[in-house]
């Protein structure tokens, strides 16, 4: 029988990686997040910057071509050739313009222009543009060569038309410093947008993951400690809810090791008692054969149900050797009648009752089973020693005038036989319903085992059966399932 020591020191194929190790050799998740963060701001900088640019061209157009409409209104409001040559360069030279010309409907008129203007090589017209032109335009004033010239028409106050040519490398030079401060500003707000997320977030998730991740790789290590459970919040969020099932699973697969354990350690204990008690039995069987061969009526009678009664006492030692030894019994199965069967098992279980009982065998003389007679057996004593063991004087049967009463019935349906034990006890509690069939988790009395029910229902399913706990008004039905030959 192998000890559970040796299973939890055993390597398992799926351990928690070590997360330190893990951490020096990939990012972590802080620092993903924190990359991410600051590339998702920048993307939506980039989808900004190129409208911003491109409204930046038409501001700063429109802002000198406003300068040259003022001054187209006091050039023509001033008497002819009143206006001296040099106030017109200085205009010139504060607009950024090579020429100035103003239209109206009726008339058009130079308001300055440079000795020998150069030739216009593109031209933009402010007052009907739309945004996809805009882009176009402000891409195409970027990407333009050196020297390029650039006539604007835009509409000045009133009914003036205002025609200007500009050389095109001052309003790219400022494009660009527009530009290199839009990125400045966009990674700044990146930054502090992308600090603030990585703290709210390292903070609510980050942290609570790497706290649940270190406690599984130390609850792998000591699955059977419970101070390894992770303790729980208040947190309702589904971080929360994750802490709150990992606390639950850790919890309960704690505690099945635990009892694992002492199963292990209680079964090699079996083993031992079962090896020496197979001896002591052996020699038992031995003299009973002997009494066997007395000519006393009452002898003759007795010894045989006595030698049988030790010879399975001996097979129930020599199975749990073999359980044990991770060596299953063979089935042996042979058709026998169900009756007398059920006769035998209350003859052997009647000296456990605790008040005056009496078996009601209501199986036809002629109802045959297929199954190993017994291991069937066992399935019956255990039933009707726990069912005598429940009915103790305290739950009033006595005090009623009622006596213990077991009854066993037979039919077959559906293609399966079905056999039910029923008891006129007190029944079985809704505690005890939920983990009946479990070893050692339910028991009829304070000195019973819990193995009885158990060890039942391992006979039945190793013969392809079943056993359950039928409704029942009074008392407890078992209902036990075996597949018809």
């Amino acid at each position: 029988m192998t000890h559970m020591n040796d299973i939890s020191e055993r390597p398992t194929g799926h351990a928690i990686p070590d997360i330190a190790a893990l951490a020096r050799v990939r990012p972590g998740l802080s620092g993903k997040l924190l990359v991410l963060t600051i590339s998702f701001v920048m993307l939506a900088e980039v989808l900004i910057f190129i409208p911003s640019v491109a409204n930046f061209r038409r501001t700063w157009l429109m802002n000198r071509t406003a300068a040259a409409a003022t001054a187209a209104l006091v050039f023509d409001a001033a008497p002819s050739g009143m206006v001296p040559s040099d106030l017109g360069k200085e205009l010139l030279k504060q607009v950024g313009a090579l020429t100035i010309w103003a239209r109206r409907a009726d008339s058009r008129m130079l308001v300055a222009s440079v000795d020998n203007p150069p030739e216009v090589d593109v031209s933009t017209d402010l007052r009907d543009m739309n945004p996809l032109n805009q882009i176009g335009e402000a891409l195409g004033t970027l990407a333009a060569r050196p020297g390029r010239i650039l006539r604007v028409t835009a509409r000045g106050m009133g009914d003036v038309v205002i025609n200007m040519t500009i050389e095109e490398d001052r309003l790219r030079a400022a494009m660009w410093g527009f530009a290199r401060n839009i990125l400045l500003l966009s990674l700044l707000i990146s930054l502090i947008t992308a600090g603030l997320v990585y703290l709210a977030l390292n903070l609510m998730i980050v942290r609570p993951i790497k706290r649940l991740s270190e406690n599984m790789a130390a609850f792998e290590r000591e699955p059977e400690n419970a101070a390894r459970v992770i303790p729980t919040g208040t947190r309702t969020d589904e971080i929360g809810l994750a802490e709150q099932s990992l606390a639950k699973l850790e919890a309960k697969l704690a505690e099945e090791l635990r009892r694992s354990k002492k199963l292990a350690s209680l079964g090699l204990m079996i083993a031992k008692i079962s090896h020496d008690l197979r001896n002591v039995l052996s020699g038992a069987q031995l003299f009973s054969e002997r009494i066997a061969e007395l000519k006393n009526p009452s002898v003759q009678r007795l010894a045989p149900r006595l030698v049988d009664a030790l010879r399975r006492a001996i097979d129930l030692c020599e199975g749990t050797l073999a359980y044990g030894a991770d060596q299953k019994a063979a089935l042996k199965p042979s058709s026998f009648q169900l009756a007398p069967l059920i006769a035998e098992c209350w003859e052997l279980a009647l000296p456990v009752s605790a008040t005056p009982s009496r078996l009601v065998n209501e199986v036809p003389a002629e109802f045959e089973i297929t199954a190993d007679r017994d291991q069937m057996a066992r399935v019956f004593l255990n039933l009707m020693r726990n069912s005598l063991q429940a009915m103790v004087p305290e739950v009033g049967l006595q005090a009623s005038g009622d006596e213990g009463r077991i009854t066993v019935t037979a039919e077959r349906r559906e293609g399966s036989t079905f056999i039910f034990v029923q008891d006129n006890g007190p029944g079985v509690s809704p505690a005890a319903r939920q983990r009946l069939f479990e070893p050692f988790s339910a028991s009829s009395s304070r000195r019973g085992s819990g193995l009885g029910l158990a060890i039942a229902a391992d006979i039945l399913r190793a013969h392809d059966g079943d056993i359950r706990l039928a409704d029942s008004a009074q008392g407890a039905r078992f209902e036990i399932r075996l597949p018809n030959p």
